[in-house]
């Protein structure tokens, strides 16, 4: 599996060749237990990603729930100086790290095992691909750990899901910046009344 997610950023797994083109930025990846790449919300977040450092770069980005790495090692691929990836799970950590590596790129992204509530500070991209129950619980704390002028880009939830979580955000100021949709069944999750996944990309100006 590969696909190309800019003119020169391609997306690839570890157990598949791949002939790169001249001038490509290849990211070879294991997804172990965690979304693999190919994940429709995955591919939701990493276009709204390229999009958002062809706009306006960022120099700090955080992965939240950043299972095998993908998202922030995508932005640093994409230019972004300081990422850190965040996840409960010591498994994904552990596919995060071996990731990194693999790319070589276990110096400009660091990895965390735990929960958000541990970070202080502030990151000028912020991208969270979370179940919209956890989505639901943790708007305050993104909003939290976003730069004032920053962008939170959110998926992982379905288009009958979307607009409930979107106000939560207007009420608190963000405006709707850009908007990813895509149509695919995913074995692992209910269809519950859509196959239309969401991505969001918000600002405050």
């Amino acid at each position: 599996m590969f696909y190309r997610l800019a003119p020169q950023l391609v997306i690839r797994s570890a157990w598949r060749p791949y002939r790169s083109r001249p001038g490509d930025r290849v990211l070879t990846l294991r997804s172990g237990t965690a979304f693999p790449p190919s994940h429709s919300t995955t591919q939701l977040c990493l276009e709204l990603l390229a999009a958002a450092q062809m706009e306006k770069p960022a120099n700090t980005f955080l992965d939240v729930g950043c299972g095998g790495g993908i998202l922030a090692l995508a932005g640093a691929r994409l230019g972004i100086a300081f990422s850190v990836g965040i996840d409960p799970s010591a498994a994904a950590i552990r596919v995060a790290q071996d990731n990194a590596r693999r790319n070589r790129l276990a110096g400009q992204v660091h990895w965390l095992q735990g929960s958000t509530e541990a970070l202080r500070g502030h990151f000028e991209l912020v991208v969270a691909n979370l179940p919209w129950t956890v989505h639901m619980a943790k708007v305050m704390e993104l909003q939290r750990l976003t730069y004032p002028q920053g962008r939170l880009i959110l998926s992982g939830f379905r288009e009958t899901q979307e607009q409930t979580l979107l106000t939560l955000y207007l009420n608190q100021g963000w405006q709707l910046h850009r908007r990813a949709t895509l149509d695919r069944w995913e074995i692992e999750l209910p269809a519950e009344r859509s196959y239309t996944w969401v991505g969001l990309t918000l600002g405050y100006q």
